[in-house]
């Protein structure tokens, strides 16, 4: 029995930039013409090599001063008996920066790293940008095996475990500086809008021609349904006031 197999179209190759073409001709020609000088073709690409990580390194700092700015402080929604006091998990933290990351161009690869010191964890996030260029940060805490008056209270795998996502949260928001808050000191976290104001909010950008991503960077917030409730008459009024800005430049 004959089996039939059906052919799929392969996607077309990308086309070539200016740029890559022009190299690619550059070495085409060295390869047909004996003649060339080899030492001047190799300044040439080193040249070009060093402009060009110029270029990226330059867009990865814009992405970077861009992405910090966009960034919303995140509400800190566990809370932690030794110390007494609540904290952003790492959860939280990567669901609501997680987008402004990526629409940034970033992709942070985290990896375990040998520590420097005795009982320490040390961890370093490779961060690559759309455009080619990278950077590594690195961080380095203690093994968290003992609470608050210095006696261990739990095993070196759960210490080791525990600082893993600590050192993991800590250097996240540093290299994207990201503030997290307690709006009402130790008291947990502050309360949201209600589904019916988050209704309102959304019907209201719809009808004023807002742009909800815009103003969710507006508001700091990943959701609607993440205001806080305190916030959701400024959120009424700042959207009234653009309506009107626009309607008098109409």
């Amino acid at each position: 029995m004959t089996k039939i197999v059906e052919a799929k179209a392969h996607p077309p190759e990308p086309a070539l930039s200016p740029e890559e073409d022009t190299i690619l001709s550059l070495i085409e020609r060295v390869a047909s013409d004996p003649t060339i000088d080899l030492d001047r073709v190799e300044k040439f690409l080193d040249m070009h090599a060093k402009i060009k990580e110029e270029a990226s390194r330059k867009a990865f700092n814009a992405a970077m001063a861009k992405c910090q700015k966009e960034m919303p402080q995140i509400i800190k929604d566990a809370y932690n008996e030794h110390t007494q006091s609540n904290y952003a998990t790492l959860t939280k933290i990567d669901e609501m920066t997680g987008d402004f990351i990526n629409d940034n161009g970033f992709a942070p690869q985290f990896s375990q790293c040998e520590a420097c010191m005795e009982n320490h964890y040390a961890l370093k996030c490779l961060l690559t940008h759309v455009d080619g260029y990278e950077r590594e940060y690195r961080l380095e805490l203690p093994i968290d095996n003992a609470g608050p008056t210095g006696k261990p209270n739990k095993s070196l795998t759960h210490g080791a475990s525990s600082a893993m996502t600590y050192v993991e949260r800590k250097l996240t928001c540093l290299i994207f500086k990201i503030a997290t808050k307690d709006n009402d000191g130790n008291q947990g976290p502050v309360d949201t809008i209600t589904q019916e104001q988050a209704d309102n909010l959304r019907d209201l950008i719809e009808s004023t021609g807002a742009n909800e991503k815009r103003f969710l960077n507006y508001a700091k917030c990943r959701t609607l349904e993440d205001i806080p409730a305190a916030s959701y008459d400024n959120a009424v009024a700042a959207l009234n006031s653009a309506q009107k800005k626009r309607q008098g430049s109409a």
